[in-house]
């Protein structure tokens, strides 16, 4: 476990008053506290990440831009090497439970002729190949398990603004979209769960890597 080192690091945005006290601008609060890493989004792999360095003894923040977790599905599916984690987490028979097992899919076309069908295979680890779940129930179970965490903390309704490289360690600016109260705060890692536009990557200018594949459209029922 790392060693957390309590500094107050208002110096850097605050001037102080003649008796002392910090004099920050307006809007940025004064900051007490460091963490070994700041999460940036809070969907499942979030909340994952926040659970598993929970468990190992870290002090985490997850700062999620939304109120409340999202209700709806984005997705349906995970594999059998994400139950071995949740398995680490001591989740796994709570999901197994809310999840289905699938063995084969088949590809139709619009007047039913069956296309392909593909069927998935065991992966040798003790789980099976795919599992279909809601993913709003798989939210709240990892939710639940991170905030159990001693040294987790979850700020929900927080966006991210700015995060800077210190070297070492990083700084992140938040901000309440309720109110526009402003945070900074520092950690030693920085990790960008926020989604397929990641205002993480942006930010650090983090390239993509291009596997050549080329779009296609394609219809999701659940």
């Amino acid at each position: 476990a790392y060693e957390i080192v309590s500094r107050d690091w208002s110096s850097d945005v605050c001037s102080s008053d003649l008796d002392g006290s910090p004099h920050c601008p307006r809007g940025i609060e004064k900051v007490k506290d460091t963490y070994d890493v700041a999460i940036i989004g809070y969907g499942p792999v979030g909340q994952a990440f926040a659970a598993l360095l929970g468990q190992m003894g870290h002090r985490v923040a997850a700062f999620e831009r939304y109120p409340a977790l999202y209700g709806n599905s984005r997705a349906g599916h995970f594999d059998g090497e994400t139950m071995r984690l949740f398995q680490l987490l001591g989740i796994a028979p709570e999901l197994e439970v809310l999840t289905r097992t699938i063995s084969y899919f088949e590809l139709v076309s619009a007047s039913g002729e069956l296309l392909h069908r593909g069927r998935f295979g065991e992966p040798g680890n003790g789980w099976k190949a795919s599992y279909l779940m809601h993913q709003p129930q798989l939210e709240e179970v990892l939710d639940r398990t991170a905030r159990s965490r001693p040294g987790v903390e979850v700020y929900m309704g927080w966006e991210a603004t700015d995060v800077e490289s210190l070297h070492p360690g990083v700084s992140v600016t938040v901000r309440a979209r309720e109110g526009g109260e402003v945070r900074k705060v520092r950690a030693k890692y920085v990790i960008g769960s926020d989604g397929a536009r990641s205002f993480v990557r942006e930010r650090l200018g983090i390239a993509r890597d291009d596997l050549g594949f080329e779009p296609y459209e394609f219809l999701v029922l659940d």
